[in-house]
């Protein structure tokens, strides 16, 4: 399959830049619960024309300041 990135276990091993395909993957969560999370703003995501981004670096800042608080949204 050419022209897909593939998400592995590590996160070292994920591009710079993230689909909301690749972090829900990741995150074992459904695409669109990924996709509300970003347009809420509860995500640190931005979006490049129609399309959202998250960068791996504030996944996994974001990632770290939830570890231990329960689920992931109020």
């Amino acid at each position: 399959m050419t022209g897909e990135s593939k998400v592995s276990g590590s996160v070292e091993d994920m591009p710079d830049m993230l689909t909301i395909a690749e972090v829900a993957k990741y995150l074992k969560l459904h695409e669109l619960t990924v996709r509300r999370l970003a347009r809420e703003g509860e995500l640190p995501a931005f979006k490049v024309g129609r399309q959202w981004r998250i960068k791996r670096s504030l996944l996994e800042t974001w990632i770290a300041d939830r570890s231990g608080k329960g689920a992931l949204t109020d």
